[in-house]
């Protein structure tokens, strides 16, 4: 993988994380509507800093090796994100199993953001991981 190939799937990551911050975490629909949490209405403030931090070193390291300053903020800032969406997972987890158990009217799932800035996550740490192989 190339400087350009690792930048470009840090720059998705970065992207991915902060537009899944956007997206609906949690939602429930019931007979009289969908009520959807988007992420930005709680921890979704994190994955998104995360992510245009992650986008930003990205493209300025677009044609030249990365930091190891620049990875390391790179890995630091997608751990963050990707703890974010495992606590914000289980909780929705938790959320759900309780409206899903009291009443058969209301159905919760996970939101899709979750989702989104977890395939972000993953890319910008596949990126930044393989950054080390490169000289830089």
């Amino acid at each position: 993988m190339n400087n350009r190939t690792g930048s470009i799937l840090a720059i998705i990551g970065g992207a991915l994380m902060a537009g899944g911050s956007f997206l609906p975490w949690l939602s429930a629909r019931s007979g009289f509507g969908t009520l959807d949490i988007t992420g930005i209405e709680g921890d979704g403030i994190i994955s998104l800093i995360a992510g245009v931090l992650v986008a930003i070193i990205a493209l300025d390291r677009f044609d030249r090796p990365m930091s190891r300053s620049a990875r390391a903020v790179v890995i630091l800032a997608s751990i963050g994100a990707a703890a974010v969406v495992l606590v914000n997972f289980q909780e929705a987890q938790r959320r759900i199993s309780n409206v899903n158990v009291d009443t058969d009217a209301i159905v919760a799932s996970v939101g899709l953001g979750l989702w989104v800035v977890g395939l972000g996550v993953a890319l910008a740490l596949v990126a930044s991981f393989r950054a080390f192989t490169e000289r830089g």
